[in-house]
């Protein structure tokens, strides 16, 4: 397997800028409306916010391990790997051998944000993933039997049974006329 690299998307530093646009445009209209000031506060700290998001540094995987910006992750001392329940941005939380806890920030589409964690499932495969461990996992995607789709009851038994009693009357006359 060759090296996988993840990089934040584009977005986020277009979104960032158009943030910064308009906290700038809101704190300048702010000076003769002041109501005008709580927008241009919001538009700053969610420029901040989706700047640091764009600087992330680009994640890498490859059979040995796992690259963080300056940080390197053996597979073997990956421990547990916890989802947060944010899918993009992809926010997971890495407990490693030594109770080093990490979290992962990638930035990306929702697309990049799930091919990345279906590939650290794979390559993580001694690391429990949301509380499951390796071995379930594997065996639970072995045993998936198709469970058989339940019954709804649509009409009351009386009405099934004149359905039924209509049913019959209709094979024996091929007909509901009377002529």
């Amino acid at each position: 397997m060759e090296r996988i690299r993840y990089t934040p998307s584009p977005h986020y530093k277009w979104a960032a800028a158009l943030a910064l646009a308009l906290g700038f445009l809101s704190a300048w209209i702010g000076r003769n409306w002041m109501p005008a000031l709580i927008p241009a506060s919001l538009f700053l700290v969610s420029a901040v916010l989706l700047g640091f998001l764009a600087t992330r540094p680009p994640i890498e995987m490859d059979r040995e391990g796992l690259t963080l910006g300056r940080l390197r992750i053996s597979w073997t001392d990956l421990v547990r790997v916890d989802s947060t329940g944010y899918r993009a941005p992809l926010i997971l939380r890495l407990v490693l051998r030594d109770e080093r806890k990490v979290t992962l920030v990638h930035p990306g589409d929702l697309e990049s944000s799930q091919d990345l964690f279906s590939n650290l499932k794979k390559l993580a495969s001694a690391a429990m993933i949301d509380g499951v461990p390796a071995g379930e996992r594997l065996g639970a995607r072995r045993s998936v039997k198709a469970l058989p789709s339940p019954r709804y009851r649509v009409l009351r038994p009386e009405d099934e049974a004149e359905v039924e009693r209509l049913y019959q009357l209709l094979k024996t006359h091929k007909t509901l006329d009377d002529k």
